[in-house]
């Protein structure tokens, strides 16, 4: 005999009201979700449906492409969790989803950054995305390609690894550097 709740809206707002969760399961079939639901304290939902990861990668790209700093912090704060840690490639850990939004705030950034998804793959304890940057260096295009592995937990990203080839970018600003101080 199983107990059914109506799980309502998750925080990430990919689950439609009609979705119910059963106690005891472990595959919720008609949803394509897995999950568990009780606690002593009443209902929690610990679910995963593949909806819900590609909507924050989904998300993560829209936001970074907000130049407004206010804007772009709001959003990043609907994101990722307050202990949100970034682990980018041959840099110091950025800890504390703070430390992230100054990192990431459009004024540390070239001119016209614009951010493309290209591949998003779900999984149950996050997502893993391939995308790619464009920007002006100088009046000249630069860009790079980079991948994600994000770990999602509670309906939030709470931790990323991150790789993009940086050398690929610093090659092409010192090119630009180069052309601009001998024309």
């Amino acid at each position: 005999d199983y107990a059914v709740r109506d799980m309502g809206r998750c925080r990430a707002g990919g689950l439609p009201s009609s979705w119910r969760l059963v106690a005891g399961r472990r595959s919720l079939r008609s949803t394509g979700c897995t999950g568990l639901a009780v606690s002593s304290g009443g209902w929690r939902a610990v679910l995963y449906c593949p909806a819900m990861n590609s909507e924050l990668g989904r998300r993560i790209i829209d936001l970074a492409n907000v130049m407004d700093p206010v804007e772009r912090a709001v959003l990043q704060r609907e994101v990722f969790a307050p202990q949100y840690v970034l682990h980018p490639r041959n840099d110091p850990d950025v800890v504390g989803l703070d430390a992230y939004i100054e990192r990431t705030s459009p004024s540390q950034h070239p001119d016209a950054m614009e951010f493309f998804l290209d591949e998003l793959i779900d999984t149950p304890e996050g997502f893993v995305m391939r995308y790619h940057w464009t920007a002006q260096y100088k009046g000249q295009p630069i860009g790079n390609r980079a991948i994600e592995i994000n770990r999602v937990q509670d309906g939030l990203v709470v931790e990323t690894w991150n790789v993009q080839d940086m050398a690929s970018v610093i090659q092409q600003i010192s090119a630009i550097d180069e052309l601009t101080t001998e024309g």
